[in-house]
């Protein structure tokens, strides 16, 4: 009995060990090349994950001292984002895509650009 109460804790431990691992604010970004339409619909986890994405990709992971500094670039393209796309109906969000109107919130922004 103590060594299958042993065996379940040792699994318990490790399942959420994993599941915090696989949870990282960086991790499932889907919306690369979603319209609008998409991003707006999207979950705020999704869209940080791909705005960190988006922002290493311009700004370069080199000239990045650190994840934090990373999240917070995400954390403002989001912002931008959201309030480019909730400003616009329908029809305008699926005539831009996130990538391109992150690049612009980007530039913008003032974001440093490798």
């Amino acid at each position: 009995m103590k060594k299958n109460l042993s065996l379940m804790l040792t699994f318990s431990i490790f399942s959420i060990v994993s599941t915090a691992y696989a949870q990282e604010w960086y991790n499932g970004g889907t919306l690369h090349k979603a319209d609008g339409n998409e991003w707006y619909a999207a979950s705020y986890a999704n869209k940080l994950a791909t705005a960190g994405d988006f922002s290493a990709v311009y700004i370069g992971i080199d000239n990045l001292s650190s994840m934090d500094e990373l999240k917070a670039y995400a954390i403002n393209l989001v912002t931008c984002l959201d309030e480019f796309y909730g400003g616009v109906g329908v029809a305008e969000r699926s005539a831009n895509p996130a990538a391109q109107s992150s690049a612009l919130c980007m530039v913008l922004m003032g974001y440093p650009q490798k």
